[in-house]
């Protein structure tokens, strides 16, 4: 067997129990079979993407695995036995409970132990289960209901970010009104009418969208938002990629939103050291 696939069970298994044991299969003094190889290759891909960000390993206790993993965008993925909690501000001190008061799905709750503030999912279910049409058919707006959605599940939360994956979309970010919007926008742009449901690799949005996170606190989501707009304007530099939309961190320490060199919005921030553009020429040298 190859050194490579060696290397990436090795670190499977460290985090999967013994889901790729020898007794089940995975026998390195064995040749695999191509499955077993391409299950190794995709448990490992996985696992680099949810460890490429500030992160938090926690081992659910029994009964907490399924509602850890909606939280935090593995569900699917029944091998792992660690869930990977990303942590938006770096240096927040994590600490993890399941309150069986709130709606399934959205049991899990994270809390920063230096400010108390906590971080909640609300379930794609909740979304999905009531479709645009279902809703319009009735009358009811789809953004508004989302949104009433947002408030039933988190009605303490300040912001709302949507979730794709282990990821967060990159402006989704917002109160009630404005997600809850965003959320019916996406489905009417990526609903099965428009993408093959049965492809994995399409947009369809039953294949990414994996519900909406909810912060106590709108600045506990300000880290994730500032260091998004110091790597993309990194990327568009290097990449020489010009749209007419820009995104920098302006000297106060707010988001702010360029069109066409004119501020057009900002988001309040705690304060950061400026923006150096001199750092992505100097990575090149």
């Amino acid at each position: 067997m190859s050194r490579d696939i060696r290397k990436k069970l090795e670190a499977v298994r460290a985090v999967t129990g013994d889901a790729f044991s020898a007794r089940k299969g995975y026998d390195l003094r064995k040749p695999l079979s191509k499955r077993r190889i391409k299950t190794i290759e995709h448990y490992y891909e996985v696992l680099l993407d949810l460890t490429s960000r500030s992160h938090v390993v926690y081992t659910p206790k029994k009964g907490e695995k399924m509602e850890a993993f909606e939280f935090t965008g593995q569900t699917g993925m029944p091998r792992f036995t660690k869930a990977f909690v990303h942590k938006v501000d770096p240096d927040a001190q994590m600490a993890f409970v399941v309150d069986k008061t709130r709606p399934k799905h959205s049991r899990f709750v994270a809390f920063n132990r230096k400010n108390g503030q906590a971080h909640y999912n609300v379930p794609a279910s909740a979304f999905i289960d009531e479709q645009d049409d279902d809703l319009e058919a009735q009358g009811i707006d789809p953004g508004e209901h989302y949104a009433d959605i947002l408030r039933e599940y988190a009605p303490d939360a300040e912001m709302f970010m949507i979730a794709a994956g282990p990821h967060y979309m990159w402006g989704s970010a917002g109160q009630h009104e404005m997600v809850g919007q965003k959320v019916a926008d996406l489905f009417r742009s990526y609903g099965a009418g428009q993408f093959d449901p049965g492809d994995k690799n399409s947009h369809y949005f039953g294949n990414w969208f994996n519900g909406v996170k909810a912060y106590t606190r709108a600045q506990d989501a300000f880290p994730y938002m500032r260091e998004r707009v110091r790597a993309d304007t990194i990327r568009r530099e290097e990449r020489h990629i010009t749209t007419p939309e820009k995104y920098r961190v302006l000297r106060s320490g707010d988001i702010g939103v360029f069109l066409n060199g004119r501020l057009i919005r900002s988001v309040p921030s705690a304060k950061v050291e400026p923006y150096d553009p001199t750092r992505a020429k100097k990575k090149k040298r």
